[in-house]
């Protein structure tokens, strides 16, 4: 299970119209040819890539412990908004709100307080691993790493608020 996240109003700095394979409404992934499914694949992750507000993806194991942070950083966000992140029903997180989440992401992430978390979390994780309690042992499995919360900083920064599904 995952969470898919898109930006409702994203920024687009390169458009599809600039890749010769891949475009929303292309069938090239269907092909036969190997060799152009692989083109349209490339130049997905590359639009993707160049344009950080359109989609974000984590899988539970990474997202859970992710939206937690946010939620407890962003005291500004309301009680509905911080539980919306649990679940992946369409919930929409406003521009206003995301562009307040990204701004303060990125202000823990030069601060340090990102990598604080992060060792915690680790460290954490370690210990949890040890524990012949099995529930203890099952919640080692949530990661938290910097280059996530950079990635969805980015995205919050140039979704334009954003929808979780």
């Amino acid at each position: 299970m995952g969470f898919d996240i898109s930006g409702i109003n994203p920024q687009i700095n390169k458009p599809e119209t600039e890749y010769k394979y891949y475009g929303k409404d292309s069938e090239i992934w269907k092909s036969e040819d190997e060799d152009k499914r692989n083109k349209y694949f490339d130049e997905m992750d590359e639009y993707y890539e160049a344009n950080p507000g359109v989609y974000f993806r984590n899988n539970v194991w990474w997202w859970r412990p992710l939206w937690e942070f946010v939620c407890l950083q962003c005291d500004f966000m309301t009680e509905e908004q911080k539980e919306s992140g649990a679940y992946n029903d369409g919930k929409e997180i406003d521009q206003e709100t995301a562009a307040k989440i990204g701004t303060k992401l990125k202000i823990l992430l030069e601060d340090g307080t990102v990598d604080r978390w992060e060792d915690h979390i680790t460290t954490r994780n370690e210990e949890l691993e040890q524990s012949d309690n099995k529930e203890e042992k099952f919640a080692a499995n949530y990661p938290f790493s910097r280059n996530n919360v950079e990635n969805f900083t980015e995205f919050c920064l140039q979704s334009g608020g954003f929808v979780i599904c």
